[in-house]
Formats: C-alpha cells, sequence, structure tokens
C-alpha cells in the first residue's frame, strides 16, 4: 500500500476545519481551537514512486492551494495540544470517490493501480478531555456503520466479510 496525504498549502484557512470547529462548539465543547482537514489516499499495486508523484500532482491535488506527502502516517497518541484521527472507510463498504479515482488514473496513462481506498484525517488543536475527543470523534468524525479510526499503517487493503 501507497499512502498520499494532501492538505492546503500552510498559510491558507482551512474552510472545512473552520466548519468542523463550529460543529464541535455546536456541541458545547468550547476547548478546541482549531482544525485541519487531510485528504488521505491508500494505492494498492505495483507503482513506481515517479508514477506515484505524477497521480499525485495530476489527479489528486491542485498545485495553487495543495501539497501533497507520500509516506506513511503518524498514529502515535496525541502530541502536545493536537489530537489527530484518520478515519476511513470499513472493509466491504463501498468507497463512492474510488472510481472516479481510478478513472483519472487511466486518463493519466497510469497503470498497475489495483484498488484505491480513501480517509480523511482530522487535526484538531486545543486542550479536549478524553471525554470531549470521544463525543467529538462518535458524533461528528465518525459513522462506526460504515467508517472507522485508523490506528496503525495500512499495509494491504481490508478484505470484505464474508456473509453465510
Amino acid at each position: 500500500m501507497h499512502r498520499v496525504e494532501v492538505s492546503l498549502k500552510p498559510h491558507l484557512p482551512d474552510v472545512r476545519g473552520q466548519g468542523l470547529v463550529k460543529d464541535i462548539g455546536d456541541l458545547g465543547i468550547t476547548s478546541i481551537t482549531q482544525a485541519r482537514i487531510y485528504d488521505v489516499y491508500y494505492f494498492e499495486g505495483q507503482i513506481s514512486q515517479d508514477k506515484l508523484e505524477n497521480i499525485s500532482r495530476h489527479v489528486l491535488t491542485d498545485a495553487i492551494i495543495q501539497n501533497f506527502q507520500i509516506g506513511p502516517g503518524c498514529y502515535e497518541p496525541a502530541s502536545g495540544n493536537i489530537y489527530s484521527f484518520e478515519v476511513t472507510y470499513n472493509a466491504g463498504v463501498t468507497d463512492p470517490i474510488e472510481e472516479s479515482i481510478l478513472k483519472s488514473i487511466d486518463d493519466l496513462g497510469v497503470t498497475g493501480i489495483a484498488s484505491v481506498k480513501t480517509a480523511t484525517r482530522y487535526e484538531l488543536a486545543g486542550t479536549p478531555s478524553q471525554s470531549e475527543l470521544d463525543t467529538i470523534c462518535s458524533r461528528l468524525l465518525v459513522n462506526p456503520i460504515v467508517q472507522h479510526i485508523v490506528t496503525s499503517p495500512v499495509t494491504e487493503r481490508p478484505k470484505a466479510p464474508e456473509y453465510r
């Protein structure tokens, strides 16, 4: 699995993050002062670093306002006053963006991609309690029926459950 994280350039305001801070405030939680939201893409298949950079530049990002980073994510507990949660779809749940990304990659002429999985990383700044973080996750960040929080590096696409 190859991981690409797309973020707004640091000097730009994160409107999605600002909206999340407002939504958190609507829950009565005022300890979160800032949020940044990152789009994460996992690619499965035989792909070179050059091809992954080509996909990142031409399919995943808008070079004027976004940066990308290729490599593993950070799944460590909070450091300082920054709390990070990466949320992705459960195994067996259709990822609505996957087909569009695969089509765009095909249009670029890049081969070797077996699948794409998306995630969203939320970075929250502030001094929340564990109870407040649990509330934020369960009420705003994760729909447990179709999503989960990533707690370790993704090395392969999870297999869909077998129903009997």
